[in-house]
């Protein structure tokens, strides 16, 4: 993650490439793809799903491991 100003970068795990979230005051202007290397926009996006890096995605045998073990 990296703030300037009202620009937000992201490298969410879902997307291959980083998402660029810019702002103005507490406005969402724009949501686009960007290339890391020579930051250019690569692609707008109407929405984007943000998940965070650390976060476990628990199938059925994952969450009867993790009962059994409580």
């Amino acid at each position: 993650m990296s703030r300037r100003g009202g620009v937000l970068d992201l490298y969410s795990p879902l997307y291959e490439w980083p998402l660029r979230l810019e702002f103005f005051g507490d406005e969402l202007e724009s949501i686009r793809l960007f290339h890391p290397v020579n930051q250019r926009s690569m692609r707008t996006l109407e929405d984007a799903i943000i998940l965070p890096a650390s976060e476990v995605i628990v199938d059925a045998a994952a969450r009867e491991r993790a009962q059994q073990n409580l």
